[in-house]
C-alpha cells in the first residue's frame, strides 16, 4: 500500500513539474514574440543596411554579426550578407533601441525571414536612404579624424560621414 502511495505521489510530481515547466517556457516565448520586431531589409551603399518597421521607422541592427544568428524562411542559418532587399525579417532581441536616427539596435540575438520580399517593394523607402546616406565622390580621398569631444553625432551618422569609398 505504501508502495503505491509513493508511486502515485512521484507520478503527481512528474505532471506537476511537467505543466509548470511547460508554462514558464510559453510564457519566455510570449515575451520574447513580444520584443519581436517585424520589418523590411533595405540594403544600400556598399555593405550598409536599414530595417524599416511601420512603428519604429528605420533603424539599423548594430550588433556585430558573430552576435547573432540569421535564418532564411526554411528555418536554415544563413550569413547576414544573404537577406535579400524587400525580405521582411522577425528581429528578435533585448528590445533596447538606441535613440538616433536612424535608430540602432544592439542588442539583436536573432533574425529570422518570415517572407521573402520584392526588391521593388523596398524601393519604397529610397527616400529614407537618400535622407542618410550621400554616395562617396571617387575624386575626393576617404579620410577620417577623431574627436574625443564629439557628441553631438551618432556612431551611424560618423560611419556614413568617414565611409571608404
Amino acid at each position: 500500500m505504501k508502495k503505491k502511495s509513493y508511486l502515485w505521489l512521484a507520478a503527481g510530481c512528474v505532471i506537476l513539474l511537467t505543466v509548470i515547466g511547460g508554462l514558464l517556457y510559453a510564457k519566455k516565448k510570449m515575451e520574447r514574440e513580444a520584443l519581436a520586431i517585424t520589418a523590411m531589409y533595405v540594403p544600400f551603399g556598399e555593405g550598409l543596411h536599414i530595417f524599416v518597421d511601420e512603428q519604429r521607422g528605420a533603424f539599423e541592427v548594430a550588433a556585430w554579426n558573430e552576435e547573432f544568428k540569421v535564418y532564411d524562411i526554411k528555418g536554415k542559418e544563413i550569413a547576414f550578407d544573404q537577406l535579400v532587399k524587400g525580405n521582411i525579417v522577425k528581429i528578435y532581441g533585448d528590445g533596447m533601441m538606441m535613440e538616433s536616427y536612424p535608430g540602432q539596435y544592439p542588442g539583436v540575438t536573432e533574425i529570422r525571414v518570415i517572407k521573402e520580399g520584392n526588391p521593388a517593394d523596398a524601393d519604397v523607402y529610397q527616400d529614407i536612404v537618400d535622407g542618410i546616406y550621400t554616395k562617396p565622390d571617387p575624386a575626393e580621398p576617404p579620410y577620417m579624424s577623431e574627436k574625443k569631444t564629439d557628441t553631438k553625432h551618432t556612431f551611424m551618422q560618423r560611419l556614413l560621414r568617414y565611409s571608404l569609398a
